[in-house]
Parts: C-alpha cells; sequence; structure tokens
C-alpha cells in the first residue's frame, strides 16, 4: 500500500464567488468528502486487495496530499473574470512546463466539473486531453489513476469515443438527487466492490466481510448537474476515437446508469474511471447551488430542492477511487 498518495487536481471552471466564500475551492470540497469514509475506504480496499483484515490497515492510512492547477483559466471568457483580476501566464501551461507539476510522480488526477460545456470546444479541452493521452495512457508502467467528474467524465468520453460522443441530452437535464442503478458489470468492478464495503458498517464490520456486493442494493441516488450527456463510450468508426486505435473498445465498460443517462459511471481502462454525478457534492452544497443555475421556472426549482438526499454512495466513492488507488500502487 501507497502510504502518501499525491494528487493533481484538474479544474475545469470556475465556481460563483457566493459558492466558494460559503464552500471554499474544488479541493476543499472533494477533501471534505472524502475525510468521512476514508478509514473504511482504505479498510475496505485492504479487504479486497490483499484479503487482509481491514480494521489493520488503519494503522497504516495513508495521507493525500492535493495541486491545483486551473486548467480553464486561460480560456476564461472576460464576462467570467473579474475586473482587478489580471489575466496571467496561462495555468494550463504548469501541466507541461512546470517542474512542480512536471518532475512530480502523482498517484491520482482527478477532473473536476465545470460550468462549460464539452461541446462548446475550449482550446484547454484539447489540450488536457492530449496530457491525459501522454501522461496517463501511454506513460508504464505505473500511469498515474484518473477520476472524471461530469465535465470531467464527458471530456475523458470525448477523448476516447471521439468527437460527437457528447450531446445534449434529448431528455431533459438532470438536477437534483436522482436514482441511478449499477450493471452488471459492476458487480465485480474493484471500484464499486470498495464503494459498497466502504459504506457497509464499521470498520470492524468491514474486515469481518468477504463479498462487498451480494447483499448490497443495485441502485443509490447521486447529486446530478448536467445538460449534456455521453451518448456513446466507444468511437463510432475506427478512427474516431482521439487516440486512432487507442480507445481500445473492448476494455471500456459502462457501469452505472438512470432512467435519463445511460452512462453514469464508465471505466475506460483498468485505471481510468469516470461518473456523471457530483459525488463530492453533499446535499447542503446542492441547495446552496441550486439558485445559481437561474432556473425561470420555480416550480421546477422548487421540484429540484425537493428531491435532494443525502448520497452515501455516491459521495463515497472518491474515498473508495483514492483507498483503491493507494493499494495498486
Amino acid at each position: 500500500m501507497k502510504q502518501s498518495l499525491r494528487v493533481l487536481l484538474l479544474v475545469c471552471g470556475p465556481k460563483p464567488d457566493d459558492i466558494t466564500a460559503s464552500h471554499g475551492t474544488f479541493a476543499d470540497y472533494l477533501h471534505r468528502a472524502v475525510e468521512p469514509y476514508w478509514k473504511n475506504a482504505v479498510a475496505a480496499a485492504a479487504t479486497i486487495r490483499c484479503a487482509a483484515a481491514g480494521a489493520s490497515a488503519i494503522n497504516l492510512l495513508p495521507t493525500i496530499s492535493y495541486m491545483t492547477v486551473n486548467v480553464f483559466d486561460d480560456d476564461m471568457p472576460e464576462s467570467d473574470r473579474a475586473p482587478d483580476q489580471p489575466r496571467t501566464e496561462m495555468p494550463l501551461s504548469r501541466l507541461f512546463r512546470d517542474p512542480a507539476v512536471t518532475s512530480v510522480p502523482f498517484d491520482a488526477i482527478i477532473l473536476s466539473g465545470s460550468k462549460y460545456n464539452v461541446t462548446e470546444g475550449r482550446p484547454f479541452v484539447g489540450k488536457v486531453q492530449a496530457w491525459i493521452a501522454e501522461k496517463c495512457v501511454a506513460q508504464k508502467p505505473t500511469p498515474p489513476w484518473v477520476f472524471g467528474i461530469c465535465f470531467g467524465h464527458q471530456l475523458l468520453a470525448d477523448h476516447f469515443a471521439g468527437r460527437g460522443a457528447v450531446v445534449v441530452n434529448s431528455k431533459g437535464p438532470e438536477l437534483g438527487s436522482h436514482e441511478c442503478r449499477l450493471t452488471a458489470a459492476a458487480e465485480g468492478d474493484p471500484l464499486w466492490r470498495v464503494a459498497r464495503l466502504t459504506t457497509r458498517g464499521s470498520v470492524e464490520d468491514i474486515g469481518q466481510t468477504t463479498d462487498s456486493a451480494s447483499s448490497s442494493s443495485s441502485t443509490f441516488l447521486a447529486n446530478e448537474l448536467h445538460y449534456e450527456t455521453v451518448a456513446r463510450v466507444k468511437p463510432s468508426d475506427a478512427g474516431a476515437g482521439y487516440e486512432n486505435g487507442l480507445a481500445a473498445a473492448s476494455s471500456v465498460v459502462v457501469l452505472a446508469n438512470s432512467a435519463a443517462d445511460h452512462h453514469q459511471c464508465v471505466r475506460w481502462r483498468p485505471h481510468i474511471y469516470s461518473v456523471q454525478f457530483h459525488p463530492e457534492y453533499s446535499a447542503t452544497f446542492m441547495r446552496d447551488t441550486v439558485p445559481f443555475l437561474h432556473m425561470n421556472d420555480k416550480a421546477e426549482e422548487a421540484r429540484v430542492m425537493a428531491s435532494i438526499q443525502p448520497t452515501p454512495l455516491s459521495e463515497s466513492l472518491v474515498a473508495s477511487f483514492l483507498a483503491l488507488c493507494a493499494f495498486s500502487r
């Protein structure tokens, strides 16, 4: 097990100032999402990966350090930039030139959500995709693990399945807490086995468990805030994918879906996952965010607010991902 995890956060869009003032940065609320589940997630990963007593793993609890790069900043419209905020050197360039980034062997990379859409064709999207291809796909033998969230999920779909894989959802936006369903493939998937075991009970309970999935429900609630969707996860033809053949369609597995979205969770490679929902968003964060959606239909806004509930399984997913990563390095 890796005792210290280095995690690179690629932030793909700004948050409203009021949200940042109340909840902090992406790193802040990601940390708050990981912290309550970390001990259980490490114990669960130990149980699954090492066939060890999960309770013993908390004596070796890994530490996590985060570095944040705002990859969207050089593409930020002037209307989104505060009057006194100068345009500095493109933060995206840190991925390619800053020794603090290029020389650090990151264990995991997390791609955030965004107020922007992948279909807008912002230049930073292609640059991040090229960097992911170099650092996380081509690099061997131990590339960093990758976890994409919402916009990050769609960025990976656009990368692996090619242009046209991300479209406006014809079923309408998913806003609020929605029911998702795990596919049959999730039953044996390492990430979901860890997550389902993480939320089962105490650390001691985890250590006494041998099968993490058999008694768990296949449905779960997740917090959603998206208008576009991943329409396909495999290239439409041999040359459609960004990697022109490296998409390795046979390795792509859909792990969860919902009534309005067929691709809520996808495993693109054994070490690359993404989700359409927001595992880092708590119910409180969701309630504070909905007013910033500027919904014209107040009845619909009230419905979205009323739908928001605790989402423990999905909220445990980032901790589960990082714990699995720690036991795979």
